[in-house]
């Protein structure tokens, strides 16, 4: 620890100062940092189990109905999209909300959480671990979010010189999506490749009773 502190800064600093002379005290630690920031990671980390859910519910539904996935790969997984949906599935799918996981989650579909509890399985967790005991009022509480949305009156301008990058382009886009969502999905949406063109990302392992 004391030769990352070199590298250490803002909130690490302190933590790393503790850990350089208490090599093992990790809960002792992380009670250093703020609260809040905690709680920010423990929701990052929420939504990375999130898209994994629902990666793993497209993958299953496009191979029950036959549709195509497109990817597009990211730090710590990849991101799936369907390229076309059937307008009866489109229509199931635009109304279905999946669970971002904390300890109090109920899933009701079956489906979806034999999906969930392979996803929890594959990171070493179960749902009791989301209430995070070490750290007392600290606690990931389970919620919902659509599980497809659609922009709403998108328009793409022309393509124009980039001024902040001389020799590249720039095009703007302007829509609306609902609250909760992302546009940086939205461009990573357009970014995105088939699936098939990329290397097989290896499955999570089965849950176990």
């Amino acid at each position: 620890w004391a030769e990352c502190l070199p590298l250490a800064f803002g909130d690490y600093r302190p933590l790393l100062e503790y850990l350089a002379e208490h090599r093992k005290a990790f809960r002792q630690a992380l009670e250093r940092l703020d609260r809040r920031y905690l709680v920010f990671v423990l929701n990052a980390y929420q939504s990375y189990l999130f898209n994994e859910i629902l990666g793993g519910r497209l993958v299953r539904l496009a191979s029950q109905h036959g549709f195509r996935l497109l990817t597009r790969s990211y730090r710590h997984g990849r991101f799936l999209y369907p390229q076309e949906l059937p307008a009866s599935l489109r229509d199931e799918l635009a109304g279905e909300r999946l669970s971002v996981p904390g300890f109090d989650s109920e899933v009701a579909d079956p489906a979806v959480r034999e999906i969930a509890e392979a996803v929890l399985a594959g990171e070493g967790i179960g749902w009791s671990d989301l209430r995070v005991r070490q750290f007392s009022g600290l606690r990931v509480h389970g919620v919902e979010r659509a599980a497809l949305v659609f922009p709403r009156d998108l328009v793409v301008g022309e393509p124009a010189h980039d001024e902040l990058y001389p020799g590249r382009h720039q095009l703007t886009l302007e829509f609306f999506l609902p609250r909760g969502s992302y546009a940086t999905l939205l461009l990573k949406r357009m970014e995105a490749v088939p699936l098939e063109a990329t290397p097989p990302a290896p499955a999570p392992p089965a849950a176990t009773a």
